[in-house]
């Protein structure tokens, strides 16, 4: 099999931000677990399984289609749709030797696909023909080879970078940090971490959850010992993962620490704010995906409710209703008008918590 794109270097550079800092066991590509070891012996090897059928009981595979059968939606109940899909399945294993791309119309044939577009009300059951099974084995082994493919290039542009940086005497923000992680690491490092230690006994890092792996180790190695290290931070507010951020840093952290603190009080927010808040996350178990990440009920202090947020001077719920039925209903914010936004704060302090190493911390 040949590929022109798979491979790509804009393509494949675009997995830099979010993978360069990750550990590879930590790493999902489609939703797949990368498989450096997956080689595309066994991929061909499927798509060669489904070419053979499909050559020989192409007429079979097709009766299951068209507007004569009374199973399927768009496109399969569709004569001039399946007859493209069909043209597309030809060029496909029209020669032995095909392009990536071409699996694509694959996705279509596929078992799950025919069972997410079968008709409701369809009195007929789905098809279910050899061809759709192997087509998905296909898909599926074609996912996992290119996310190894594409872990591999990860890898290869994580010892490759530093060697072309120094080469080229070029240094970003991420290279502090990295080189400090180094630093620590070798020879030197203990004195270095002893030395800092002695200048300061205690330090303070906020946002922590926001931080990436190399500088939470750089942290804990330069101030876990005999300083009194604070971690502020809170797992539901991490929105930087695209700059390598890693929640899961954050978590192994705070089992390091010493003693756990979380604000119970909310200073900033209305009370009928809070209480929606606290309404919503709290109704379902698993609101933030991790077990690990929970969510703690929070009491409204502060002015708030003496100053309210007022639009067109009548005063408005904290958090209202999406029209529509039952089924489509949300819960959405209402809208900041751009004069009195300084007056509005989300409820940011439920859960927030602090670690320390030794002897305090809130986390």
């Amino acid at each position: 099999m040949r590929s022109r794109t798979a491979s790509a270097p804009r393509s494949s550079s675009r997995l830099l931000p979010n993978l360069y800092q990750l550990p590879a066991d930590r790493v999902h590509i489609a939703g797949q677990r990368p498989q450096p070891g997956f080689s595309v012996a066994e991929l061909e090897s499927r798509y060669q399984a489904a070419r053979k059928v499909w050559l020989s009981e192409a007429d079979q595979i097709k009766a299951c289609f068209g507007s004569a059968t009374k199973w399927g939606n768009l496109p399969y109940n569709d004569d001039e749709s399946m007859a493209a899909l069909f043209d597309q399945l030809d060029t496909c294993f029209s020669e032995s030797d095909t392009a990536f791309e071409a699996l694509a119309c694959l996705g279509d044939f596929c078992t799950s696909s025919l069972q997410e577009n079968k008709w409701k009300k369809a009195k007929e059951p789905v098809p279910t023909h050899r061809f759709f099974g192997l087509c998905e084995e296909v898909r599926k082994a074609e996912q996992i080879w290119l996310a190894g493919l594409q872990l591999e290039f990860v890898e290869f542009a994580r010892a490759e970078l530093p060697r072309r940086k120094t080469e080229r005497k070029i240094q970003y923000y991420d290279d502090l940090l990295t080189r400090l992680d180094d630093a620590l690491s070798g020879p030197g490092g203990q004195s270095l971490a002893v030395d800092l230690q002695a200048r300061y006994r205690a330090a303070l890092i906020d946002e922590f959850q926001d931080t990436d792996r190399s500088s939470t180790r750089s942290s804990l190695r330069l101030l876990g010992g005999k300083t009194f290290l604070f971690l502020i931070g809170d797992p539901k507010q991490a929105i930087y993962g695209f700059r390598g951020a890693d929640i899961f840093t954050y978590l192994e952290a705070s089992d390091q620490a010493s003693d756990r603190f979380t604000l119970g009080e909310n200073w900033r927010s209305e009370s009928g704010l809070v209480t929606a808040v606290n309404k919503i996350f709290s109704a379902t178990p698993g609101s933030f995906v991790f077990e690990r990440i929970g969510f703690q009920e929070v009491v409204a202090k502060g002015n708030a409710d003496a100053e309210p947020l007022t639009l067109g001077g009548k005063k408005e719920p904290p958090f209202s209703s999406g029209s529509g039925d039952a089924a489509t209903a949300r819960i959405s914010p209402r809208p900041l008008p751009p004069k009195r936004c300084h007056k509005w704060w989300p409820a940011r302090s439920s859960g927030c918590s602090t670690a320390t190493r030794r002897s305090a911390s809130v986390g």
